[in-house]
């Protein structure tokens, strides 16, 4: 077996095992990630960045892509993360949809990927992804070619989420949601609700799912290895996710 067919099959093999089994490694999910920070204190980030990362980054905000997504950034600083020697991730969360804001369950935030060449400062691979946690599954959508997919959510993240999900459930239970204040503003015919997180939880990457997963994509042809690292990126991402949202509803002064 040559050696591009023996990576082409460490890399699926890999990707089996880390979707299937993970959570199998890494146990319950940590205490840190159950964190709830008050919202003034709110970073997504990977840490000081080293010149590579710094590259990396660079490279997305100065891309096509990230200007197509720009105006739907959560506002928080992305997180940067090393694949290997050649190869960076750079995750951006997304703000929630309308409808999803008004909720006050437990929302996972969608988010930006982007699979980037140091070496060439070239975004290989771009993905819009959009979490379903009831069905451990993802919405990937290609920005580069016209391609969206399903693909399933890596276990550990899924016992992760809905970890929290049942902690913050328990947490709040019996509270009832927000009561809107009664403001006025005379410029307005209709009431108009504004609603925000208060409270949400740090995306980032779960690394013993990643590390298993990428297992092989560096010894892939270049386009090969770039999807596959943006698959494992994909599916290892722990998303953001917000545990109490809060309305204020704005009334006509008639």
């Amino acid at each position: 077996m040559s050696q591009l067919k023996r990576g082409i099959w460490l890399g699926v093999f890999a990707l089996l095992l880390c979707v299937s089994g993970c959570s199998s490694l890494l146990g319950p999910a940590s205490s840190d990630s159950m964190v709830v920070p008050e919202v003034d204190t709110l970073r997504t980030s990977s840490g000081p960045l080293g010149v590579p990362e710094r590259v990396a980054l660079r490279t997305v905000e100065r891309s096509g892509y990230y200007e197509e997504v720009s105006t739907m950034l959560q506002g928080s600083t992305p997180s940067v993360t090393r694949l290997d020697s050649g190869t960076c991730a750079v995750v951006f969360n997304l703000e929630l949809g309308e409808d999803e804001a008004k909720s006050d369950a437990f929302v996972v935030y969608p988010y930006v990927l982007f699979v980037v060449d140091i070496s060439s400062k070239i975004v290989m691979q771009a993905y819009r992804v959009v979490p379903q946690l009831d069905a451990e599954l993802l919405t990937v959508e290609s920005m580069i070619k016209d391609d969206v997919r399903t693909v399933r959510m890596s276990e550990c993240v899924a016992v992760k989420l809905k970890a929290a999900r049942k902690i913050a459930e328990e947490r709040h239970s019996g509270t009832g949601p927000v009561q809107p204040k009664r403001e006025c503003d005379e410029s307005l015919t209709q009431p108009r609700t504004a609603c925000w997180c208060s409270r949400t939880v740090l995306g980032h990457f779960d690394t013993g799912c990643l590390q298993v997963c990428t297992t092989g994509c560096s010894v892939l042809p270049p386009a090969q290895s770039a999807a596959c690292y943006g698959m494992c990126c994909a599916s290892c991402w722990v998303p953001a996710y917000c545990t109490r949202v809060e309305c204020r509803t704005i009334y006509p002064c008639s």
